[in-house]
């Protein structure tokens, strides 16, 4: 039976990835505080009709919030819910009322 040395190197880079493992982890079980429906950049792109590059371009240029599990990037999609109501523009009232729109109130 051969026994082998784990150089100080190997050890430093096992607990690095130990390390991430375990915040991968506790953002796994936060529960109720974590969104649970994360999207990836191609359904977020499929959503808003854009193409993965402006996703990825908002991404990198902190226009798009996003969230990190690894080297996966995601996206909630509550977050993409309110760009999508954000961007909401009111109708202007139809040609024909007559100018006004009614007040609030009025019948």
């Amino acid at each position: 039976m051969t026994v082998e040395m784990v150089t100080p190197a190997e050890l430093e880079s096992l607990a690095t990835t130990l390390s991430r493992i375990e915040k991968n982890l506790e953002i796994l079980q936060a529960g109720a505080g974590a969104p649970k429906n994360l999207l990836s950049v191609e359904e977020v792109a499929d959503r808003l009709g854009l193409s993965t590059n402006t996703i990825r371009r908002w991404k990198d240029d902190r226009v798009i919030p996003y969230r990190k599990l690894g080297s996966r990037v995601l996206f909630a999609e509550e977050d993409i819910q309110a760009i999508i109501d954000d961007g909401l523009v009111n109708p202007l009232p139809s040609k024909g009322s007559c100018g006004s729109a009614p007040e609030l109130g009025e019948d």
